[in-house]
């Protein structure tokens, strides 16, 4: 006996309370707790994983601050200029 229970009450009770557990972690990570957020992060400008504002991002490119460019553009821009990079450090090392 383990405490009031028996050993296998008490193991069909923890193996039940796993299985709960497990299924509340799974539903978490599966939905998306702020629609709007997730929304507007999808839509703002990324480099290595940060957000940038137009000004930033025109530095990074080494454009001039009267550009006109939409952040669709220029997310564009910025993800070319990265493959770009990464293209040429490869090829450094081979």
């Amino acid at each position: 006996m383990v405490g009031p229970l028996c050993v296998a009450l008490r193991a069909e009770k923890v193996r039940r309370y796993l299985v709960k557990k497990t299924n509340r972690h799974v539903n978490k990570k599966l939905c998306v707790k702020y629609a709007s957020r997730s929304k507007t992060a999808v839509g703002r400008i990324r480099h290595k994983g940060m957000f940038l504002n137009v000004q930033k991002a025109l530095v990074i490119l080494g454009l001039k601050n009267d550009a006109g460019l939409s952040a669709e553009v220029l997310q564009k821009m910025l993800n070319d200029r990265s493959e770009t990079a990464i293209f040429k450090t490869e090829r450094c090392v081979i």
